[in-house]
């Protein structure tokens, strides 16, 4: 995913800053992230980036590349806002970058409805927006790069169906480390539950718990730590965080669980789910 979102960002760019009549010039805007202005293609222009938050690897990978993109094609400033997860700053962060006359937009926006008035001021001030990752219900949208986040819950969904008929007689104890604030991350675990059910049958499908850890490892560890006790096979995460979390958490006494617990979680490191390959974040071993 992260490879094919710097291709299509460069794209994406192109598109958008070598048209005529899209360009929009201003003032400076304070403190910016700084990305040297060069001799490519959109040399000269401004680029603000409201991400959705900076917590974890893939978006602080994702910032990178942002910042490595606009090198190549020698864009003046590339200003990258942590939006920290919260409506209202990203709401603020669109609006200081339409005040000053940004070239370009993108957003990984929180909610998807909340920041269409921001975007209409970007729009009737003549500056294009792209949205990443999460999609904004917005219609002059030029873009929206993402994968299928509903796929990927059904993807994992089918590796646990059939691990729990290979290990497991076809039942399955599972512990949900979910992340609701976002729809595009809440969508996740709502497919990997349908999958699982679907494929196992809901009355061999247990939930050992299914919480929102929020927005912290510290969050993920203790929901981890106050149910490892508890016979579990599988701890499924929404997001990468969660899952290193989980893989870190204590060891529960053997006799109270499988053998081993498997962690599974969704992002950019380890191995792919359709190629059925081994679990991404390992095991917890038992004492």
């Amino acid at each position: 995913m992260r490879r094919t979102f710097t291709i299509l960002l460069g794209v994406l760019l192109l598109l958008c800053l070598v048209v005529p009549g899209v360009f929009a010039g201003g003032n400076k805007q304070s403190a910016p992230t700084p990305a040297p202005a060069g001799s490519g293609p959109l040399a000269g222009k401004r680029i603000g980036v409201v991400h959705i938050t900076l917590y974890d690897e893939w978006c602080k990978g994702v910032y990178d590349d942002f910042i490595k993109v606009g090198r190549e094609y020698g864009v003046a400033e590339m200003n990258i806002q942590n939006g920290d997860l919260n409506q209202e700053i990203q709401t603020r962060q669109v609006e200081d970058f339409v005040t000053q006359r940004y070239d370009l937009i993108f957003i990984d926006p929180v909610n998807p409805d909340g920041i269409t008035p921001a975007l209409d001021r970007a729009h009737a001030a003549g500056i294009p927006v792209i949205a990443f990752d999460s999609n904004a219900n917005w219609a002059p949208l030029v873009s929206h790069i993402a994968w299928d986040h509903a796929e990927t819950g059904r993807l994992t969904g089918r590796y646990i169906v059939d691990y729990a008929k290979q290990n497991l007689g076809g039942k399955v104890r599972v512990g949900i480390l979910a992340m609701l604030d976002s729809p595009h991350t809440a969508i996740r675990s709502q497919t990997f539950k349908e999958t699982i059910e679907a494929g196992l049958g809901r009355e061999n499908v247990t939930y050992v718990f299914e919480q929102d850890f929020g927005q912290t490892r510290e969050s993920a560890n203790n929901i981890v730590t106050n149910n490892i006790a508890r016979p579990i096979d599988i701890i499924w995460a929404a997001v990468d965080k969660a899952a290193f979390c989980a893989r870190l958490g204590p060891p529960a006494p053997r006799a109270t669980r499988q053998p081993r617990i498997h962690i599974h979680g969704l992002g950019p490191c380890g191995s792919g789910y359709g190629n059925r390959k081994r679990d991404l974040y390992g095991d917890l071993e038992p004492r």
